[in-house]
């Protein structure tokens, strides 16, 4: 439990024991007077287990596939791998390699803006 929890417990023990009431407690917890009362009725039914948030420990609706985060990753380092291998070799017409230089800047930028906007399907094997 982390020490936000224990505390609820011991200031709500403190209400069921008659040494404070619920307003005090609300005030000491900072949660409205209607939360405390909520609480309060969760810890005189659940114990003080009843006052955990219930989605810890779940995994993030938001999160996405890790196969789909490394491929991305991945297909980032690639990108950048392949503007490195440009930077060092000398070109023999500036315009080609700025050209190249700014296509493959231009498709590190695309991956990284899709790596946020990756489908949550699995990659199917080809």
């Amino acid at each position: 439990m982390s020490e936000r929890d224990l505390r609820r417990i011991e200031v709500l023990s403190d209400v069921r024991a008659g040494r404070r009431t619920v307003a005090a407690a609300a005030a000491v917890l900072a949660v409205s007077e209607r939360q405390a009362y909520r609480l309060l009725a969760r810890y005189e039914t659940d114990g003080g287990s009843g006052l955990i948030h219930k989605a810890r420990g779940k995994t993030s609706n938001r999160s996405h596939n890790d196969g789909i985060w490394k491929y991305a990753v991945q297909q980032e380092a690639n990108a950048k791998g392949l503007l490195a291998a440009v930077g060092e070799k000398k070109a023999t017409h500036d315009l080609d390699t700025f050209k190249l230089i700014a296509a493959l800047s231009e498709r590190i930028t695309a991956l990284e803006s899709a790596a946020t906007k990756i489908p949550r399907t699995p990659l199917r094997d080809a």
